[in-house]
């Protein structure tokens, strides 16, 4: 079974970190789009909200990851319309004993991601950009207590593949993605920042400014502007 699933996963996507093979590590295409922390589903991110908490419970939180692109792009032929792949890991900064009770990933997939907030997933058929958006990942978060002034955002630590594709370990990466098996473009791979999500935070004006790593797709040039 643990080598149907790595299989499957490789044929998506090539995030060969997932499963040790000898096949080709794929195309690295640089950093293109930012993965929007949201706790509505989208298309239009919700970056900061409060949420009372529970006895016992703690607080209880709905988050999504929604994939953003700034414009279409092409590769090997095609328009690039759909996430075949990724990898993204959730962090959260000031909450002590948070947990993801939940985590549903949008789509038929094959997740080998090994707890709950790490996503190394292969996606079939993929799943389709709606003017430039798609949401990927639904999480019930649980923090503990009263919680203030959390942050959640993406650990680099969950693009593992980044490690096997040539100038993408010096990037800054914090998630990788993939275009579909259907346009031949899931052995092209794609970094992405974030935009973190904020939880009862004290700032009435916290920093929305994405992060992200360096290297544009146009320095890379593997695709070009539809």
């Amino acid at each position: 079974m643990a080598t149907s699933r790595c299989a499957a996963v490789l044929f998506a996507f090539a995030l060969l970190a997932a499963c040790p093979s000898p096949a080709s590590a794929g195309d690295w295409a640089g950093h293109y789009g930012d993965v929007l922390l949201s706790f509505t589903p989208g298309p239009e991110a919700t970056h900061v909200a409060r949420r009372d908490s529970l006895p016992v419970v703690g607080t209880m939180v709905d988050l999504y990851a929604v994939l953003a692109v700034p414009e279409i792009v092409r590769a090997r032929g095609e328009q690039v319309l759909t996430v075949g792949g990724l990898e993204l890991k959730l962090a959260a900064d000031g909450a002590p004993g948070w947990k993801v009770l939940n985590q549903e990933i949008n789509g038929k997939n094959i997740n080998v991601g090994p707890e709950p907030g790490t996503v190394t997933a292969g996606l079939f058929p993929g799943l389709t950009f709606q003017e430039g958006v798609v949401q990927v990942v639904h999480w019930v978060v649980q923090v503990p207590g009263r919680a203030r002034d959390v942050v959640f955002r993406l650990d680099p630590a969950g693009a593992r593949s980044c490690e096997t594709l040539p100038g993408c370990p010096e990037s800054g990466t914090y998630a990788l993605w993939a275009g579909a098996v259907a346009a031949n473009q899931h052995g092209l791979l794609f970094s992405a920042g974030y935009v973190p999500a904020y939880l009862n935070p004290t700032n009435p004006e916290p920093d929305l400014t994405p992060v992200r790593g360096k290297v544009d797709w146009r320095e890379r040039a593997l695709v070009t502007p539809d």
